[in-house]
């Protein structure tokens, strides 16, 4: 199975000038947010080559555990080596944690030969702030990462570039949908392309809006054949579907997803699987309203900050310790709050069996 890790190794040694960006530079650019630039630069105001962010985390002695995934410090060291990524400019560098907002975001520009600019989001990572954003997206219109990169996008100088591409993975995906159809119509003008790498929906259909059909045309959304994250929450249809070595949930990692030597290898349509979880997900958040879902997620992530942990990693779910520590406070939880729990679960069970078991009514309809 080929990678954006063996595309280095194939075409690395051709700039920008020499062959045009394609879609696996676009992912490689949407995914560069996830590496720990706040490690290594204070001041939005820097610009930094990409093989001088590599040189400053070599020598900061950064370990793989300081990135969110281990494959992503050989994509980084493959792209500081490479002909092609080596001399390109980050800058605009900005990281929001905050516990108040519970808001989780990143950022930053990419400069590209020709007046180019690639807006780069980052998605979830392991915070526990991070993943409450995501699922406060059921039953918020807008969450602060949202508006966060509204305001980003709106603010950067673009007067020098007559290119914008803008793009994330996961939940970077959708900021950056999000981003484009409300920015301003002189930075949408500029807009050339916004690529949503397996990012979920809207709470809203946002596909009806004058903002989305003004951008609709440019916004390419990429999802694996088994996609449960991309799906979520009134996902537009107009998606490609790209093949992944991997399976279940764990096709969202894009080092998973295969390619040929400039393009991903590509399926017509999603698996039954996706159709499946897509159904059961869909069913379940129709049966829970928003005041329950905001109950039920505050109730989880109470529980989740008890344990003293604020990353998956500290809770050590791998080793079971996280998930026992879990099951001893879900006792500790009032009658009160135990009912919203055991209703949105239940309601949860009742959706996964009526959507596994023989649905006789529609036998008989056909």
């Amino acid at each position: 199975m080929n990678n954006i890790l063996d595309y280095i190794t194939w075409r690395g040694d051709l700039t920008l000038e020499q062959e045009p960006l394609n879609n696996l530079d676009c992912l490689i650019f949407a995914t560069f947010s996830y590496f720990p630039i706040e490690r290594i630069v204070k001041d939005e105001r820097e610009v930094l080559t990409i093989s001088e962010v590599y040189e400053r985390m070599v020598k900061k002695k950064l370990k793989v555990t300081d990135f969110l995934l281990s494959s992503d410090v050989t994509l980084l060291r493959l792209m500081a080596q490479s002909n092609r990524f080596k001399d390109l400019k980050i800058s605009n560098f900005v990281c929001k944690m905050s516990f108040a907002l519970e808001q989780q975001f990143c950022a930053l520009t990419i400069q590209l030969p020709g007046r180019q600019l690639f807006v780069s989001y980052r998605g979830t990572d392991h915070s526990f702030v991070g993943w409450k954003e995501d699922f406060n997206m059921t039953y918020m219109d807008v969450v602060p990462s949202q508006e966060e990169a509204l305001h980003y996008l709106n603010h950067l100088k673009t007067f020098l570039f007559t290119k914008i591409y803008v793009g994330g993975h996961s939940k970077g995906g959708n900021l950056a949908v999000y981003a484009a159809m409300n920015c301003s119509l002189k930075i949408q003008h500029k807009i050339k392309k916004v690529f949503n790498y397996d990012g979920p929906g809207f709470l809203k259909d946002v596909t009806k809006s004058e903002e989305y059909r003004r951008m609709a045309s440019r916004i390419y959304t990429y999802i694996p054949q088994t996609s449960i994250i991309g799906r979520l929450l009134n996902c537009n249809d107009g998606y490609h579907v790209i093949k992944s070595n991997q399976k279940l949930v764990l096709q969202h990692d894009f080092y998973s997803w295969e390619i040929y030597p400039t393009d991903f290898v590509y399926f017509d349509d999603v698996d039954e699987n996706s159709h499946r979880f897509n159904e059961i997900l869909s069913d379940w958040l129709e049966t829970v309203s928003y005041k329950e879902r905001e109950q039920f997620i505050n109730l989880i992530y109470k529980l989740l900050l008890k344990t003293n942990a604020v990353t998956f990693e500290e809770l050590d779910l791998k080793g079971f310790k996280g998930l026992k520590k879990i099951y001893m406070l879900l006792e500790t939880v009032d009658k009160e709050d135990r009912k919203i729990i055991d209703s949105v679960m239940k309601k949860f069970l009742r959706v996964v069996k009526s959507n596994l078991l023989p649905n006789k009514k529609k036998v008989e309809e056909k």
